[in-house]
């Protein structure tokens, strides 16, 4: 067990004797339906306590006023896991756990995990940006605002209180930026995702090749040995908020036909229907759900893409409220 402390939350962890940020599971009782939960940190959880996280939001609605059955849902979340990892798991060790369904959980990086390449990031408002796109090629800025990280209180200081709360400072930095883009002495800013993107480039096209045919080769498996398969997208902050989108474009200069945000959802729903299994893209159900209970609290961390309690809680109720009608 350890705690780990981030910026913006805390968390205890400890694994069970599976490896896994769960309680131990012994042998499956009679009345007792196993869902086997794949993905990455957000299954690992962002959150103190892993019974925030909204798998398990998800497994305590499945067992309010529910007598006669017992819903489990085993998080197999592991950070910086993509589908091919997910899909090695549930081969070699989901047997254990003798699931009734798994369902594998698809976030943006996906496809950069199962190309091995590098997530090199930083976060502009939460969101994951490309650190390449934020450096100027004219000079090594990067280097320098690495060393000044490790070495400068005053400059942390500077950079992670005064630029994100002195809104005035940080749009005159933009400004400088794409003063900087138009004399093409730096590259224009880029989400990190790729697949984000109206058109792809090759590596691009590889990994999605990659990823789907690890999700191909996961619902033959499920099928294989008597599983019910989902696939469920979770999608960013930009997809959930069209606030931040529209203001990240205005800052940046990006025009609407640069990224097409629902491109991953319809190629994720077209594989579902060529190889009958469910998808479920919980975009529309989170928007919905904010829009219809009037929740206006982030269900996101400021400065952290992950979803904080409020968000797990929320996102949690989305899921049982799709699947109810399934686990009946």
């Amino acid at each position: 067990s350890m705690i780990i402390d981030f910026n913006y939350f805390k968390q205890n962890v400890s694994l069970n004797s599976q490896g896994l940020r769960d309680k131990d599971y012994s042998e499956k009782k009679l009345n007792e339906t196993r869902i086997l939960a794949l993905g990455d940190s957000f299954l690992f959880g962002a959150v103190w306590d892993v019974n925030q996280v909204f798998i398990k939001v998800f497994e305590r609605e499945l067992n309010k006023n529910n007598k006669n059955k017992e819903y489990s849902v085993v998080n197999t979340g592991v950070s910086g896991y993509g589908s091919y990892e997910e899909k090695e798991f549930l081969k070699r060790d989901g047997s254990q756990f003798n699931p009734d369904v798994a369902i594998y959980f698809f976030y943006l990086n996906d496809i950069e995990s199962d190309l091995g390449a590098p997530q090199a990031v930083v976060l502009d408002n939460g969101c994951a940006v490309s650190k390449s796109s934020l450096n100027l090629s004219y000079f090594s800025a990067q280097r320098l605002t690495n060393w000044l990280v490790s070495h400068s209180r005053a400059y942390v200081f500077f950079r992670f209180i005064m630029i994100n709360e002195n809104s005035w400072l940080r749009n005159s930095l933009y400004y400088l930026r794409n003063f900087l883009v138009d004399l093409n002495l730096t590259t224009p800013p880029a989400l990190q995702y790729k697949i984000l993107l109206s058109h792809y480039d090759e590596e691009t096209s590889l990994g999605w090749n990659a990823t789907l045919s690890n999700i191909k080769e996961m619902n033959v498996f499920s099928k294989n040995n008597n599983l019910k398969f989902l696939v469920i997208f979770i999608p960013m902050k930009f997809q959930v908020y069209d606030s931040l989108w529209e203001d990240y474009k205005k800052r940046n200069k990006i025009g609407n036909s640069t990224y097409d945000f629902k491109k991953t959802a319809k190629i994720l729903n077209e594989l579902s229907e060529q190889n009958n299994f469910r998808f479920i893209d919980l975009t529309p159900l989170i928007r919905n759900k904010i829009i219809k209970e009037n929740i206006t609290e982030p269900i996101y961390y400021e400065g952290d893409a992950h979803f904080n309690i409020i968000g797990n809680e929320l996102v949690g109720k989305v899921l049982h409220d799709e699947l109810k009608e399934d686990f009946k």
